[in-house]
């Protein structure tokens, strides 16, 4: 197995397949981020085919799995993605992300390089599709005011989609995603239950 195949994934756990010991976390909503394998062909209909790395198994590479995380990362930068933006009313573009090749949603665990700038608070995330993903980068608490948007938005795409993935809202960071624990209560009212480290970020920014 070559460095080259290395990748990483977002995985809905309900679709098992991951074995007893992956290199994988859990980020909420049912899904998990998880390194793979990819494989060499693809399945009839145009889906690919990947194999989970087994936390028992990272040694064969000769690495620890930290560092085989960090090569697939590395890997994902070749992958071919198509990025729009639109303009929102807090100040800042929102971005869907679809990729060309490899399903995209894994490229959500590299946000800001798919974005190009940094992300100091982070950015709003939602993971519609296996192949789509959404951001929105957070500088102001206004951010906040387009995820009954964005989840409206995800719900659109995953209508259209054979096998869609999520409507929750995702905090990603440095490299991680965690839910918002975030629920909809109407087109402008939600709830969220969110860590103490993204309340840590939220009391640290601008009202504006």
């Amino acid at each position: 197995m070559r460095d080259a195949q290395l990748s990483l994934i977002i995985s809905r756990q309900q679709d098992g397949g991951l074995g007893s010991d992956p290199v994988a976390y859990d980020i909420g909503e049912g899904l998990s981020a998880v390194l793979v394998v990819k494989a060499e062909s693809r399945r009839r209909g145009g889906s690919h085919e990947a194999m989970t790395v087994a936390q028992h198994a990272a040694a064969q590479w000769g690495a620890d799995p930290g560092a085989l995380w960090q090569r697939a990362l590395a890997n994902m930068r070749q992958d071919k993605l198509n990025i729009r933006a639109f303009d929102t009313n807090v100040g800042v573009k929102m971005h869907v992300v679809n990729g060309t090749g490899w399903p995209a949603v894994g490229q959500a665990l590299r946000v800001e390089e798919v974005l190009g700038t940094s992300l100091p608070n982070g950015a709003i995330v939602t993971l519609p599709t296996n192949n789509s993903f959404i951001a929105l980068p957070i500088q102001s608490r206004q951010a906040l005011n387009m995820i009954p948007f964005m989840v409206q938005t995800s719900r659109q795409l995953m209508k259209g989609d054979p096998a869609p993935m999520s409507d929750g809202v995702f905090w990603y960071s440095r490299g991680r995603l965690e839910s918002m624990g975030v629920t909809l209560k109407s087109d402008q009212d939600f709830s969220m239950r969110f860590s103490g480290t993204f309340k840590q970020m939220l009391d640290s920014l601008p009202q504006g």
